[in-house]
């Protein structure tokens, strides 16, 4: 869901898994004896204010820049290991799983888009290819925070 843009709220307990917690934008401890909440709750406060701080943010953010993109080393480097983890005998890894391995904490709507495939086409970083209705991506060869090679493959049209 947070890779599709989508806000991802948790409720849980303070002996929830750490990964569930870091899976959501926003992670709400309840206590263990947890009244019906009602409109004055703490737990209905803390959302309101919450949708309404995020609806706010969500349409201030801009698309961020290929600059901005390929030189954000935190996101360079957790694409990049992704698509190592994902990398078939071909060179070539499944879009797909890519996305599936990346760290949740990463969401492409941090960077003003919508879905991830734009923003990996946006960084510039990595190269593409379009097999059936699969989709796969590579990491451009040499220093691609400085040079990105002329011959590329034709891009994958998305909906963004």
């Amino acid at each position: 869901l947070r890779a599709d843009g989508h806000l991802v709220l948790g409720f849980g307990k303070r002996h929830t898994p750490e990964v569930f917690v870091q899976a959501c934008d926003e992670f709400i401890v309840v206590p263990d004896s947890n009244p019906k909440p009602n409109k004055n709750s703490d737990v209905v406060l803390h959302l309101e204010s919450h949708l309404t701080t995020r609806k706010k943010s969500k349409n201030a953010s801009k698309k961020w820049t290929r600059e901005e993109l390929s030189s954000n080393d935190e996101l360079v480097g957790a694409l990049s290991n992704a698509t190592k983890t994902a990398m078939q005998d071909s060179g070539w890894s499944l879009f797909s799983t890519v996305v599936k391995v990346m760290s949740p904490r990463f969401t492409c709507a941090q960077y003003g888009f919508k879905r991830w495939y734009p923003l990996v086409e946006a960084t510039g970083l990595f190269d593409s290819k379009m097999s059936g209705s699969t989709v796969f991506i590579r990491l451009l060869k040499g220093d691609t925070k400085k040079s990105v090679p002329q011959k590329r493959s034709k891009p994958v049209a998305f909906p963004s």
